[in-house]
């Protein structure tokens, strides 16, 4: 079971937000399905759910180790 502690698929950053849908085909797309935008890396992806905050830490910094910027 996921906990409530959210961060991006490709940095693992707490920064993120839903990208908002403006017209289009998908107006009613789902939160399970959202897309969702990074502060930190810029890039948009799905959503990560985290256990606890300590798994967040650990896989922000194997992505910062993977892909040094």
């Amino acid at each position: 079971m996921h906990g409530k502690i959210a961060g991006c698929s490709f940095c693992g950053s707490p920064r993120i937000y839903p990208k908002n849908w403006v017209g289009g085909f998908l107006v009613t797309i789902n939160a399970e399905r959202q897309v969702y935008c990074c502060r930190d890396c810029d890039r948009e992806g799905i959503l990560l759910l985290f256990r606890t905050e300590e798994e967040r830490v650990k896989f922000a910094a194997e992505c910062a180790q993977e892909n040094p910027r």
